[in-house]
């Protein structure tokens, strides 16, 4: 399988399990697998800001660092946004989204960074891209999705590759749209900003064209909306109704093991003889684990967080 991966799977997922009186159930789960870095990160906030939950994955690329300072830093950047406080959710998220993105580069957020790359290169873990920077944030980044969840709406954000999802009326609806450089919309800010798109890929190696961090694509004098890499999020509102059964969010080296949307919430409930939650997104990765070992799918960090809206667990 080459350097990029491990000679042996870390095949033991990380889960936390949670509920809110009278409300939600949740749990989440991740996976190192294949990959020699754990580079995938989320957050539940269930008491997040009021009657408002904040859920939350960080999808890395060839490191660590950026997906790990964002998980960390962004929901208190989100809740101390005034756009945010004001009920200004899009203009609060973009705000706070592009403002992470800009504190990368200052000293203190570099030397956090370092630290990170640091702790991982001590381990013996870290892998740095062929013609690749070993300075964090210069090829080095995450995407990201943030769910806020507040008096049955759901409000996200959105920058590359992780999904959300909403499971209604049996059915399963895609709530997010992958940021491809090879879309038009993407593709003419790309060019514009100087770049060329290869075989979907900016440079023939960038495979999203939203992300913190990859400060590589976002040189130049143009603003945010014009650079090849932009950490401008896409924002949706959606209302949860009474037939509404939960929020799935996952990370790309989910559902690009499972690309159709029905087989993977399938998977997701088919674990139902357990008491937690969690040991549906585990079935889910193992699942994957179990797909055959030539290739590269299946073998990236898998993430995955489940909201139940009608407060039940996978038993009822």
């Amino acid at each position: 399988m080459g350097e990029k991966y491990l000679k042996q799977v870390i095949d033991k997922p990380v889960s936390e399990d949670g509920s809110v009186p009278g409300g939600l159930v949740f749990a989440a789960s991740r996976l190192q697998g294949w990959e020699r870095l754990m580079e995938d990160y989320y957050v539940c906030r269930p008491h997040f800001d009021g009657n408002t939950s904040l859920w939350a994955v960080f999808d890395g690329h060839n490191g660590p660092e950026v997906a790990e300072y964002a998980a960390e830093h962004l929901p208190e950047i989100i809740k101390l946004n005034g756009n945010y406080r004001r009920g200004q959710y899009e203009r609060g998220f973009e705000e706070a989204f592009l403002a992470l993105d800009e504190r990368l580069t200052d000293g203190t957020a570099r030397r956090y960074l370092n630290a990170i790359r640091q702790k991982h290169t001590d381990r013996g873990s870290i892998h740095v891209p062929i013609h690749g920077s070993p300075e964090p944030g210069v090829d080095s980044g995450c995407t990201a999705i943030v769910v806020l969840i507040k008096e049955g709406q759901l409000f996200i954000a959105h920058i590359g590759s992780p999904r959300a999802y909403i499971v209604r009326n049996g059915q399963v609806e895609r709530l997010t749209n992958d940021h491809k450089p090879s879309d038009a919309a993407e593709k003419a800010r790309v060019v514009n900003a100087g770049g060329r798109v290869i075989d979907g890929h900016i440079s023939g190696r960038m495979p999203f064209s939203r992300a913190f961090g990859h400060r590589r694509y976002k040189r130049g004098p143009g603003g945010h909306s014009q650079r090849m890499v932009t950490a401008k999020p896409t924002y949706k509102s959606v209302a949860v109704n009474a037939t509404d059964a939960m929020l799935v969010v996952v990370s790309a080296g989910v559902w690009r093991a499972i690309p159709e949307d029905t087989d993977l919430i399938k998977l997701l409930g088919a674990d139902k003889n357990t008491k937690r939650l969690s040991a549906a997104c585990e079935g889910v990765f193992r699942h994957i684990l179990e797909m055959p070992a030539n290739g590269t799918i299946g073998k990236d960090n898998m993430t995955s967080v489940i909201v139940k809206f009608d407060g039940s667990g996978p038993t009822h």
